[in-house]
């Protein structure tokens, strides 16, 4: 190794601003440390442990890593589409050439169609854990739910969970779920369930005043399990079609088992 005292004098300039540029990265790298350090400290003051932080991150790059793949997916299908329409165009042309123009049909046009769910009676139902203290009232296509109670069972769970009995519903071409809520219970999930598949809403503040929340099903977390139909588990993300229930859920993996309160539902529907 090349000794400080064998350097010749004219590249000192040199290797005092490499030394500089070694001690700035140094003092950027322990700045970055602490503050790491000082937001898991923050964290765990709130009640949140280290260990979820580590999830969180592992979280965070996977869902990034279907983020880059699925805008690959749609450059690759956006180029293979320009490269048939050329191609199309193409034929088109060599064809009308050479013969009497085509009649041309009118093209079919394929419309979504948006859906909406009322509240009543007839169309919904209230699912309590035993013990649970819950009840609903439906009064002009709305649904208020009350949380009385949410009582354990010995696995620890507790439900009251607001299905649909309309049955099989098609969600395929929608893309967003509204529906207006108001209340003084802590939060709400909406899932849409078929089967052994799911998706499930962010954990959604009930808003004090009455307001039109808006989720992009995008933000639905997808879940299968297996056919044994014991626990649930991430999948990669696929828009919901087929769709068996609708369920408002508040109780566990939304609120704490202390949590009571009112919800009130209305207007549900899809675009």
């Amino acid at each position: 190794m090349l000794k400080l005292e064998n350097i010749p004098p004219e590249q000192m300039p040199e290797i005092v601003r490499v030394a500089s540029e070694l001690q700035e990265r140094d003092l950027k790298q322990e700045e970055e440390t602490q503050n790491q350090q000082s937001t898991i400290a923050a964290a765990e003051e709130m009640g949140l442990p280290e260990t979820y932080l580590h999830q969180a991150a592992s979280e965070l790059h996977a869902r990034r890593v279907v983020q880059i793949e699925q805008r690959r997916q749609r450059r690759t299908v956006l180029a293979a589409a320009g490269v048939g329409v050329i191609a199309l165009g193409t034929a088109v042309y060599l064809f009308s050439s050479f013969a009497a123009p085509p009649q041309v049909a009118t093209p079919a046009i394929i419309a979504t169609t948006a859906l909406s769910q009322p509240f009543n009676a007839a169309q919904w139902r209230l699912n309590n854990s035993s013990g649970t203290q819950a009840n609903v009232i439906y009064e002009n296509g709305t649904a208020k739910v009350s949380i009385q109670k949410l009582t354990p069972d010995k696995s620890g769970r507790y439900f009251a969970n607001l299905n649909t009995k309309t049955g099989v519903q098609n969600l395929t071409g929608l893309r967003t779920a509204t529906f207006r809520a108001a209340g003084t219970l802590p939060y709400m999930r909406l899932y849409l369930e078929n089967g052994n598949e799911r998706w499930r809403s962010p954990a959604l503040s009930v808003p004090s005043g009455e307001q039109t929340l808006r989720v992009d099903l995008s933000q639905f977390e997808r879940q299968t399990r297996g056919a044994n139909g014991v626990s649930w588990n991430k999948a990669r993300y696929q828009p919901p079609a087929t769709v068996e229930n609708f369920s408002f859920k508040f109780g566990s993996f939304v609120n704490d088992a202390n949590a009571t309160g009112t919800v009130n539902l209305g207007d549900l529907q899809f675009e």
